[in-house]
């Protein structure tokens, strides 16, 4: 004859193991609501990519040439729209998903929103399914259909985009003044030499510091003071580990020449000095 306090053990045992499946089961029904949730912007912030548009104003996308699975971004390359009843349509439908992790797929899109042949937003685009997604110039992921592009094809307009190389600084500086006087100008990639001459590189040694950007910042902090006033954009190219914490960063400062030749707070080799090539890209009407 059976047990009945055993029987009754296992009836409860079995019951605590059905409520405990039942509540695994809601927490992963409520993790999964929640990614969808957040990929289709229902939960979290959203991006309205053409936020901000004037009359006027113009969206230029810059095909990447990335290599992935990405056929829209094959087929239709780089495209532009100035057409404000376009834009306004674009306007209502291109909005991201939610907030979304950072890949290793690349972008196969720069997309730019220009006014008067000046950038003022720029986003990073992915296509690729599983990848789509879109960074914004806050650094922010955010999850993108690309059948939002597909879908708006009918008026998406070709661009003429030429790449530009000039033999010195007086002609490319002559170009930058006439460019934007053509009136099917619609936008250039800011050249780095328009600010800056080059590149500076160099190793440094980190002091006790467990990531790239505090030592960064220290280098930084100790250009500042001995060169009070010099412009200079800073960077980090290369980092050498040793238990865990970074010993030594590459530093890449962009910055002119003069202060290339005055610069010698840190030691530098021979080959450091890396001018930027006189080169740009412009887009334009067909």
């Amino acid at each position: 004859m059976a047990d009945p306090a055993g029987r009754s053990l296992g009836v409860k045992l079995l019951s605590w193991l059905m409520k405990g499946l039942a509540g695994l089961a809601a927490i992963v029904a409520l993790c999964v609501g929640l990614f969808w949730g957040m990929r289709a912007g229902w939960i979290g912030p959203t991006v309205k990519v053409l936020d901000g548009l004037r009359p006027g104003d113009a969206v230029v996308a810059l095909d990447t040439k990335w290599e992935n699975d990405d056929p829209v971004s094959k087929r239709i390359s780089h495209f532009y729209v100035d057409d404000p009843a376009a834009l306004e349509r674009l306007a209502k439908r291109w909005v991201s998903g939610g907030l979304a992790p950072f890949f290793l797929c690349g972008y196969n899109y720069e997309l730019y929103l220009v006014s008067k042949g000046e950038v003022t937003k720029s986003f990073s685009i992915n296509l690729e399914r599983g990848c789509n997604t879109l960074v914004d110039g806050q650094g922010r992921s955010f999850w993108f259909d690309p059948s939002l592009i597909e879908d708006a094809e009918a008026d998406l307009k070709k661009p003429r985009v030429e790449e530009k190389a000039f033999a010195d600084r007086a002609e490319a500086r002559r170009y930058l003044a006439e460019v934007p006087k053509d009136p099917a100008f619609l936008m250039l990639l800011d050249p780095e030499w328009r600010r800056f001459d080059g590149e500076l590189r160099f190793m440094t040694a980190c002091e006790a510091s467990a990531d790239d950007k505090a030592c960064l910042d220290s280098v930084v902090r100790r250009v500042k003071e001995r060169y009070p006033g010099a412009e200079f954009l800073p960077r980090t190219n290369a980092q050498t580990y040793q238990g865990g914490k970074v010993t030594e960063i590459g530093v890449v400062l962009a910055c002119t020449e003069a202060f290339r030749k005055e610069f010698d707070l840190f030691p530098v080799g021979k080959d450091a000095w890396r001018p930027f090539p006189l080169k740009l890209t412009a887009v334009f009407k067909p």
